[in-house]
């Protein structure tokens, strides 16, 4: 079955049109300026040419609406995220960089301390990270960008979310 690119555009419109609540929520109304564009593509074709590979894609952008609360949501739980984990990995990178200034003679007692670690705290701060974000984003969004009608209906037909 051929996907044709007007039928992308006729239901995205089509569900704009006909809901003006947020997706997320599905409270509030939503706010056009608050919109999350998710970019998707899907794969064209690929040329050889030689050890030169080139492959052409198809990006759309879709606008999933959303409310300026789920929007603040959204910013408040990827800066938690950061918040959370920024320490450990500071952690983590100075025990590496003793290490590696560290003399021949030494890292031998201190490679078996140093590594688990720096090891224990990056476990601690993704653990860390994933609570805060949980506890700072309250709203539960009843729906995800995933299953937003032209979203699915572009997965469906072999788009995939853009992860260049």
């Amino acid at each position: 079955m051929i996907f044709s690119e007007m039928a992308a555009r006729v239901t995205i419109q089509s569900y704009g049109a006909a809901h003006s609540l947020c997706w997320f929520c599905g409270q509030e109304p939503k706010k056009d300026s608050c919109a999350l564009p998710v970019v998707m593509r899907k794969k064209l074709s690929t040329s050889h040419s030689g050890p030169l590979v080139t492959t052409r894609w198809e990006v759309q952008t879709i606008k999933v609406p959303r409310c300026q609360v789920c929007k603040e949501e959204a910013a408040k739980k990827k800066q938690a995220v950061w918040l959370a984990l920024g320490p450990y990995l500071l952690v983590l990178g100075t025990l590496v960089i003793l290490v590696q200034v560290l003399d021949e003679s030494t890292i031998d007692r201190i490679l078996p301390i140093g590594l688990p670690t720096g090891l224990t705290f990056l476990a601690l701060g993704g653990i860390a990270a994933v609570i805060v974000a949980k506890r700072v984003g309250r709203r539960i969004a009843k729906n995800s960008k995933r299953n937003h009608p032209a979203i699915r209906e572009l997965l469906d037909h072999g788009w995939h979310f853009r992860n260049w």
